[in-house]
């Protein structure tokens, strides 16, 4: 339990440093909205000092002097799994020195938005030579945003997670540009290289409380999965799947530890956020939730699983999963017209521009079938085809210009 407390007060008294070192570097670049620095700003960073305290006071309260040389040696033992991870991805980054591409440079365009207006509408981004060129070139290729609803925002068809890790990493951005412009997004890529790095040490802690015994087998079974092509090449790269991967084993580390409410609740808290980086990982985030739960029930002492012991250990392993979806769907009703977890997918109104198109183009059918087996009107079937076309040609026409 002390061991737990003082990694508690370490991690804190890090993240609010970290938050206040970032509100500070985004002053000095004036990583804000030109109205002003604003409350949200001011907000965290007042939010990190408070972190910071609370960190400050956890470490004196468990404080046990300087660690002795053989627990240094103890603990750089331990981290030597990221610490490896971490050179070899970012040595095969700084060979590949992988082009943005695909999605990533809208993810980073929406970070800019989060970092300097605090919102997740692109429209002004888009037009901003400031913003955009250092991620998308002289031109913007094409725009992965809709308006969803009329006066509504312009908004990524992606979800919000994947930029709001970035946002943070905007003034080290600014950073770089002055010193090193061809490397302006370096602070991105090393962002995910660390996530990445940190999911490798998550599994070496995974595999050694599956096999403690069987050191050679538990670091083959390892180094096949953090060394092989995917994570090798994909580790700096600006996608959700990273991040996604290491909020799954944070989930798995908390069930094969001991089912102590923290404990549970750190691992659901980590699913909980899942979602928010693509809303094609609900099902496994929603696996994994389950998972908890009856690690929470089974952990329970055999006299204490009646019905209100169990069901308060399973509210806490499902609980921040359902107020996270809840919080979502409110969410998406602002930002997509629906509350629908497809809604980003969808156009205006509701259309699904790939099926009309598809139904209409592809299986001859009219508007008016359409509409009667996708839902609507023929008119809305005929604007969601139509707008879909028009997607596919902005696409194949500017591929074929580059």
């Amino acid at each position: 339990m002390g061991a737990m407390r003082r990694g508690w007060a370490w991690g804190l008294a890090l993240l609010g440093g970290a938050a206040i070192g970032e509100s500070l570097l985004a002053t000095h670049f004036h990583v804000y909205h030109a109205a002003g620095f604003g409350w949200k700003r001011g907000g965290l960073l007042v939010l990190g000092g408070i972190v910071l305290v609370v960190g400050l006071v956890g470490i004196w309260r468990t404080w046990r002097g300087w660690p002795s040389e053989d627990e240094l040696y103890r603990a750089g033992r331990a981290c030597a799994p990221f610490l490896v991870a971490l050179g070899i991805y970012f040595t095969a980054f700084a060979v590949m020195s992988p082009a943005p591409e695909g999605d990533q440079p809208h993810y980073e365009l929406e970070a800019m938005s989060l970092a300097y207006d605090q919102d997740r509408d692109v429209a002004n981004d888009y037009a901003t030579p400031e913003r955009y060129q250092p991620i998308l070139g002289s031109r913007v290729p094409d725009r992965h945003a809709r308006r969803y609803r009329r006066g509504g925002p312009y908004v990524l068809i992606s979800n919000v997670g994947l930029p709001l890790i970035l946002a943070p990493a905007v003034p080290l951005l600014k950073e770089a540009q002055v010193a090193t412009p061809y490397k302006v997004l370096w602070p991105w890529h090393l962002e995910m290289i660390v996530l990445a790095a940190l999911a490798a040490q998550l599994l070496w802690r995974i595999l050694r409380r599956l096999r403690p015994d069987e050191r050679l087998l538990r670091t083959a079974v390892w180094a096949s999965i953090v060394f092989t092509a995917p994570m090798v090449v994909y580790a700096s790269q600006i996608y959700p799947e990273m991040p996604a991967a290491l909020l799954a084993l944070i989930a798995v580390d908390a069930m094969f530890r001991a089912p102590a409410r923290g404990t549970i609740l750190i691992g659901a808290a980590a699913v909980a956020l899942m979602p928010w980086l693509h809303v094609r990982f609900f099902p496994v985030a929603l696996l994994l939730a389950g998972g908890l739960a009856i690690r929470a029930v089974s952990g329970l002492p055999a006299g204490r699983r009646e019905p209100a012991p169990s069901t308060r250990a399973a509210a806490w392993a499902l609980g921040p999963l359902a107020v996270s979806v809840v919080v979502m769907l409110i969410a998406f009703e602002h930002w997509y017209g629906s509350p629908l977890l497809t809604a980003q997918y969808q156009g205006p109104g509701g259309r699904t521009h790939t099926l009309d198109g598809a139904y209409h183009y592809l299986a001859g059918l009219p508007y008016a079938q359409v509409a009667e087996v996708l839902g609507g009107t023929a008119d809305a079937a005929r604007r969601a085809a139509a707008d879909g076309i028009a997607a596919l040609r902005r696409t194949y026409l500017q591929g074929d210009d580059r």
